[in-house]
C-alpha cells in the first residue's frame, strides 16, 4: 500500500506541536453531539467488520506492525 502525501498546508497542520495550554484545552473541552454519534457509527462498524475478540485483537497486531514498520519505532 502507497503512503497518500499530505499537501503543504494540511502537512503543517498535522505536524505541528500543540502548547500544553492549548492541549489542556483541547482535551477539556466536551465531545459534541455529531463527534459523539460519528464514534458511536465507527465502533459499530467496527464490531461488524471484527465480529469476535480473536478478530479484533487479531487486527490490533496487523495495525501495530504496520506503524511499527512505517515509523521505524519498536515501541509505540
Amino acid at each position: 500500500m502507497r503512503r497518500q502525501e499530505l499537501g503543504p498546508g494540511i502537512a503543517a497542520l498535522h505536524n505541528r506541536e500543540l502548547s500544553a495550554d492549548e492541549a489542556r484545552r483541547l482535551l477539556s473541552s466536551p465531545l459534541s453531539e455529531q463527534e459523539i454519534e460519528a464514534t458511536r457509527e465507527l465502533v459499530a462498524w467496527f464490531m461488524r467488520r471484527y465480529p469476535t475478540a480473536r478478530e479484533r485483537f487479531a487486527y490490533n497486531r496487523r495495525a501495530y506492525a504496520r506503524a511499527v514498520a512505517r515509523t521505524g519505532i519498536a515501541s509505540l
